[in-house]
């Protein structure tokens, strides 16, 4: 599988948030999946993709143009897939891979996940699309996806698209 992974790029304020980047990193890497992520070279996107990496595995980063030029990128990746601006980069992300999964993260993470859930829901990509709720991170959006099928906007057969998870141990069920 190739797994676009959408998170922070500061580590938080919790250092198990990078633990759990790579725990997830591991797990990746030991099943012969391959990263897709936003190729920065900090926060825990950092520690994802440099986990990946020692273990030996595959890792595609997808940057905007501006961010490299800040020096930003990841080295040593696998493939580092250049872009225009980031509405670009969430395009390229999503086409690279067929699973998408959030981690906790900041507004990018947020933005990256919804446009996901959107476009999954309108049948532009298909996979799995997974929350990792993480010490209820994600409770909030949980309860907005339900409250818009409360108020008619979505449905639950869509809500059923995306799998929240509270342990990277689920991922073995995919």
């Amino acid at each position: 599988m190739n797994i676009a992974v959408y998170l922070g790029s500061r580590p938080g304020n919790d250092p198990s948030f990078n633990e759990e980047a790579a725990k997830l990193g591991s797990w990746i890497a030991r099943n012969g999946h391959v990263l897709v992520y936003g190729g920065s070279r900090v926060g825990t996107m950092g520690v994802l993709a440099q986990t990946v990496l020692s273990l030996g595995g595959k890792v595609i980063g997808v940057m905007p143009v501006f961010m490299m030029k800040n020096h930003l990128g990841a080295e040593h990746l696998t493939k580092m897939i250049l872009t225009k601006d980031m509405s670009s980069r969430r395009v390229e992300m999503m086409k690279q891979a067929n699973v998408w999964l959030a981690m906790p993260g900041g507004p990018g993470t947020l933005d990256e996940i919804t446009e996901v859930i959107s476009d999954e829901r309108l049948g532009l990509i298909h996979g799995h699309v997974v929350i990792y709720n993480k010490d209820g991170y994600y409770d909030d959006l949980r309860n907005q996806l339900r409250k818009m099928i409360e108020m008619g906007f979505y449905s639950e057969e869509e809500l059923a698209h995306v799998r929240f998870i509270d342990s990277l141990d689920e991922l073995d069920s995919l």
